[in-house]
């Protein structure tokens, strides 16, 4: 097997802001023995920077977390013209939050490999490659406040992906929310997830997801969002807002646990946030795009 080019590995972790060392054994490595002899050869150049940590909440043992060391973000600077903030994961919180997105990115990644006729293309809002001209993030959003009005409220997803069939050249548009039960659910300030729901109602009946047809490069008619939280306690919490915001039938609601155990083919999601009929999967929805 050919030996990883040190850029490819830093353009890996910079893609992905943090990793477990499973993680990163995942994308790059045949085993995490593997990932980690090549990781203290590089951290030793400051190429990479470790520390060891438990992440709260969140599936498996502690594990060492992997991010660009100094040297690292100084090569990718001079090499891609890339600036990563290292500051930018200091927040309480955001370790967590990344690690639970890269899992699923993951998992979506293992799904692509069970099923070739189905391809993913998936964009980051935490890439440092998927960005505009200003630095902004590529999904960066807007809505207006109110219908014909000229004020706009930005909103931002964890993720927007596509699943393409190739027997059918049609696509699925799906956008991703991971929820560590941070953030208020409803306050009645704008500020919480009850808001984030009605500004994708909005952005789904204006129309202006179609923008993703050229960032994905397909044509889609509607889109999925899926909510992934942390718990399932916050599941059923999620799902009874999205009932009372009803019909969303386009917001579909899971959590990690069900993630792991089933995998993203699973019947995982509850449509809707109808978490009192059966779950339905991610690639049953593929359905709708046939005809």
């Amino acid at each position: 097997m050919k030996k990883l080019d040190d850029i490819e590995i830093l353009r890996t972790v910079a893609e992905y802001r943090v990793l477990t060392v499973e993680q990163l054994a995942e994308l790059l490595f045949a085993s995490a023995q593997m990932a980690r002899r090549r990781l203290r050869e590089m951290g030793s150049r400051s190429l990479i920077a470790r520390s060891a940590g438990r992440i709260s909440g969140l599936r498996g043992r502690p594990q060492a977390l992997v991010w660009l060391g100094a040297e690292g973000r100084m090569q990718l600077k001079a090499t891609a013209n890339v600036s990563v903030d290292p500051k930018k994961l200091e927040q309480p919180g955001l370790v967590e939050h990344q690690i639970l997105c890269n899992w699923f990115r993951i998992l979506l990644l293992r799904r692509e490999t069970n099923f070739p006729v189905l391809t993913t293309s998936f964009i980051s809002s935490s890439s440092p490659f998927s960005v505009d001209e200003q630095g902004n993030s590529l999904l960066r959003n807007s809505v207006p406040v109110k219908p014909r009005d000229s004020l706009e409220q930005l909103f931002i997803p964890d993720g927007a992906f596509t699943l393409v069939s190739q027997h059918h050249h049609k696509g699925l548009l799906f956008f991703l929310e991971v929820d560590l039960g941070t953030e208020a659910l409803a306050n009645g300030k704008g500020t919480d997830v009850r808001q984030k729901l009605i500004n994708y109602r909005t952005f789904l009946g204006t129309k202006r997801y179609k923008r993703y047809e050229t960032l994905l490069k397909a044509s889609f008619r509607g889109f999925r969002l899926l909510f992934l939280t942390h718990s399932t306690q916050r599941r059923s919490q999620l799902c009874r807002l999205v009932r009372e915001l009803a019909p969303l039938d386009f917001i579909w609601v899971g959590d990690q646990a069900r993630m792991f155990e089933e995998g993203l083919a699973g019947n995982i999601w509850a449509v809707g946030g109808r978490d009192h009929e059966p779950p339905q999967s991610i690639l049953g929805s593929m359905a709708a795009v046939k005809s």
